[in-house]
């Protein structure tokens, strides 16, 4: 069902849920009101470095991709904050520094190598930005598609937040109702409570070699 209404707001209760998410992934770090086109810009920076890696997806291969890839993902998304809420607040605040400084290279590991083996060819696409429209709590909603031969094969929301330094990306939303963040914590929120840390730092290094050839 689409969560939208018809004039492209949310439905109340996607709302609620999106407010909720935004609000935890934003807990106790530091922002802003910036200028809103460092969102767009972090966007249009991403998609053309997908763009790229696709084009020459079979020159670089599966570690070239990567390569060019992490710096770029590192620099628009706020992959500490991510983990963070895909753990949960109360279990993350258990673990010690390291443990947590563990998981937060292994996620960003784990999302360079999905990046990588996700955009792993070039047929035509093209990556279009519709717009941004106000989130909770500051957020912006950057709101992009890819187009194949004049048909939108997805649509991709990206959801950032000012930290101070520049914009960051903490959520991605498919086709504007599946939240990728969401769908992480119901992974690995469990996964840390039946075995804490290195539970989930084992399914992590088994997921991120599951991706690489």
């Amino acid at each position: 069902m689409d969560p939208t209404r018809g004039d492209g707001t949310l439905r109340p209760g996607r709302r609620t849920v999106l407010c909720g998410l935004v609000a935890a992934l934003a807990l106790g770090l530091p922002g802003t009101v910036r200028a809103a086109d460092g969102a767009r810009r972090q966007v249009d920076r991403l998609n053309a470095t997908l763009l790229d890696v696709m084009q020459r997806a079979d020159a670089l291969g599966f570690e070239g991709r990567q390569a060019v890839l992490a710096p770029v993902l590192d620099a628009v998304f706020d992959f500490a904050a991510m983990i963070r809420f895909a753990v949960g607040r109360a279990r993350w605040n258990k673990l010690d520094e390291g443990e947590q400084a563990d998981l937060i290279a292994a996620f960003a590991g784990f999302s360079h190598a999905t990046y990588a083996a996700r955009f792993d060819g070039y047929s035509g696409q093209s990556f279009v930005v519709d717009g941004e429209r106000a989130g909770p709590r500051g957020a912006l909603i950057v709101e992009t598609r890819i187009d194949k031969a004049g048909e939108t094969e997805a649509e991709i929301d990206y959801v950032a937040i000012d930290r101070g330094d520049d914009w960051r990306v903490v959520d991605v939303v498919f086709n504007r109702q599946i939240s990728e963040m969401s769908r992480r914590r119901s992974e690995f929120g469990g996964v840390v409570q039946r075995g804490g840390a290195p539970a989930l730092l084992e399914e992590l290094a088994r997921a991120t070699a599951a991706l690489t050839p």
